[in-house]
């Protein structure tokens, strides 16, 4: 992810139905801080967010890759994604996620992966189901109830 993303990524945050399991609307200065965020997460972890391109027109069409909060306190690694509208439904996502899995797990040797998803979210549900996520437990964020989805690094299979 650069900083010049930002533009291309507001598309996401910005819109109502993109976002409405995130309870809250970017304008353009908090898009700003939240790609400064996760470029500071990147010096600080050594892995963060990452913008999705499209290879054939290099088009900027989500986010996706891992990110760490505090569950129940724990650092826990998770992956995030993040995918304009008009590109829900193509894969994308799970293809992503597929791929950020395996970097985890391969480059950095994560014990687990996990993902906290809104439990009205049917979507995101859909796609940790199919890189191999279930419902771990379910936990508070934020004030806010999640679903946390995991996966051990010995319960992986090598895509």
């Amino acid at each position: 992810m650069r900083e010049d993303d930002a533009e291309a990524l507001l598309d996401i945050f910005s819109d109502p139905i993109a976002t409405r399991y995130f309870g809250v609307i970017f304008d353009r200065p908090r898009m700003d801080e939240w790609v400064r965020n996760n470029l500071e997460h990147e010096k600080q972890y050594g892995f963060s967010l990452l913008s999705v391109i499209l290879k054939e027109n290099g088009e900027v069409i989500g986010d996706c890759g891992l990110e760490t909060d505090k569950i129940d306190g724990q650092t826990v690694v998770g992956i995030g994604f993040d995918f304009r509208r008009l590109y829900w439904g193509k894969g994308y996502a799970t293809e992503a996620a597929l791929a950020i899995l395996k970097y985890g797990f391969t480059q950095y040797e994560f014990d687990s992966i996990s993902c906290w998803i809104d439990p009205e979210n049917t979507p995101s549900q859909r796609v940790a189901e199919r890189i191999g996520m279930t419902v771990e437990k379910y936990v508070a964020r934020g004030g806010k109830k999640y679903a946390l989805y995991s996966i051990k690094r010995k319960d992986w299979k090598i895509e």
